[in-house]
């Protein structure tokens, strides 16, 4: 099997063999020191960083992206990527928030992975940074990338303020080498923030969601 084929399983997941420079990076990100981050620090109206707008972008970027979503599978001589599609848009939606992190500033608390839907504090952006690179490993085999939205302002009461004055925010995008570089990040990052900024509405995305792409390529060995 070539590495770019992938495999629909009788179990219902999409898989493919990683190929030789993605085998050549795995070994080093079992212990982190292959995971990458970009870190951008920006303003932007606090209506465009709503809780349910990050979500909604963030599923729709690892719809388009499947990697973002996979999984790998260590089991005979090569470890394979492995994800299987959302059966609907709501399913996309949690898959997403489940790699998705939201962190506010304060003068104490360490870094440690929060839900969407409990924010715990982070003291600054280079204390987030110091987190993700020496604390308890964020990424894993079961999630190989993870978004963090940081800003003073993210509070659990204010999350979805539709309020459109400005507010600074860090962001960092995650993922382990072996799945791209730093180029991957900085595209999927300008993706995100396209959507972010996007005149489209909240349900106006959602409805863009196509779960028939990119899994129903032809490209798909079946």
């Amino acid at each position: 099997m070539m590495p770019d084929e992938w495999t629909l399983t009788t179990a219902g997941r999409i898989e493919r063999p990683l190929g030789d420079s993605e085998f050549a990076f795995f070994p080093a990100s079992k212990d982190g020191l292959g995971d990458m981050f970009l870190h951008l620090a920006f303003r932007a109206p606090k209506a465009q960083l709503r809780a349910r707008r990050v979500a909604i972008a963030w599923a729709l970027l690892r719809c388009r992206h499947p990697l973002l979503t996979c999984q790998v599978i260590e089991e005979g001589e090569v470890p394979r990527f492995s994800f299987r599609p959302p059966e609907s848009v709501q399913a996309a939606l949690e898959e997403a928030k489940a790699a998705l992190y939201f962190r506010h500033e304060s003068k104490e608390g360490a870094f440690t992975p929060a839900s969407v839907q409990t924010p715990q504090p982070t003291q600054s952006y280079s204390e987030l940074i110091s987190g993700y690179l020496n604390g308890p490993r964020t990424l894993s085999n079961t999630q190989l990338s993870c978004l963090i939205i940081s800003s003073p302002i993210l509070r659990p009461y204010d999350m979805d303020d539709c309020s459109s004055k400005e507010h600074n925010y860090d962001l960092l995008m995650c993922a382990p080498h072996f799945t791209g570089d730093g180029t991957s990040l900085h595209q999927c990052t300008h993706d995100l923030l396209e959507l972010f900024a996007s005149s489209m509405s909240d349900e106006d995305m959602l409805a863009s969601i196509d779960l028939s792409e990119p899994w129903a390529s032809t490209r798909l060995k079946f």
